[in-house]
């Protein structure tokens, strides 16, 4: 799944665009804490593990997840309660 991520938020928050999905994060991108922040909270929301196929050091990350597919994850993503995906 792509992923655009955006430190220094005030909270974890989720928006889907152009099958984008742009995540904030709280963490500063220091150490790795903001990819961590990201992962944790993917996992938390789709149910399973996830992990940075690339762009550990980039804001334009590939995120994947073990055993669900991509559609699959974003739909899980869309029924976070804290985030209205904007689908475009």
């Amino acid at each position: 799944m792509k992923v655009r991520v955006t430190t220094g938020a005030v909270k974890f928050a989720l928006c889907e665009k152009n099958g984008v999905l742009n995540v904030r994060v709280k963490a500063r991108p220091h150490d790795g804490a903001a990819n961590a922040e990201l992962l944790t909270g993917l996992r938390n929301i789709v149910g399973v593990k996830a992990f940075l196929a690339s762009g550990s050091k980039s804001r334009e990350k590939e995120v994947v997840f073990e055993g669900v597919s991509d559609e699959e994850a974003m739909e899980k993503c869309s029924k976070f309660s804290g985030c209205p995906l904007n689908r475009v």
